[in-house]
């Protein structure tokens, strides 16, 4: 029997929410920017997790998924991270602080077509 194919992988992360808090930083964020993109990054992270839930019993339906901050626009709102939440997306610590990358991110090498959400949220 000829041995089963590896698969190729894209990531090095092993979930969406890891794959949105590790995707390289724009260059040379402004200490404000970079808490702004990265409040961004978690409430996508946590919107994410909620939305794409295996079990359906627990996975976000729409209206809840509308009330959710990132949807809203209003990152600076982090009820979602203390209320009880159908899924449970890493505990905050596991992301980074501004503090512990702002030396890193203006060093790190940023892929070249990389985005920031802050400059996605709408006014």
């Amino acid at each position: 029997a000829p041995a089963p194919r590896k698969m190729k992988q894209y990531f090095k992360q092993s979930n969406v929410p890891a794959m949105i808090m590790e995707y390289p930083l724009p260059p040379q964020l402004a200490r404000e920017a970079l808490v702004r993109e990265l409040d961004g990054r978690k409430a996508l992270a946590h919107f994410v997790d909620a939305v794409l839930e295996y079990d359906p019993a627990r996975r976000w339906g729409p209206d809840r998924a509308a009330e959710h901050p990132f949807i809203r626009g209003d990152w600076g709102d982090t009820s979602y991270a203390t209320a009880a939440t159908a899924s449970s997306p890493p505990p905050s610590s596991a992301y980074p602080s501004p503090d512990s990358i702002a030396s890193s991110a203006h060093t790190a090498h940023a892929a070249p077509h990389a985005h920031s959400l802050a400059g996605a949220r709408r006014a």
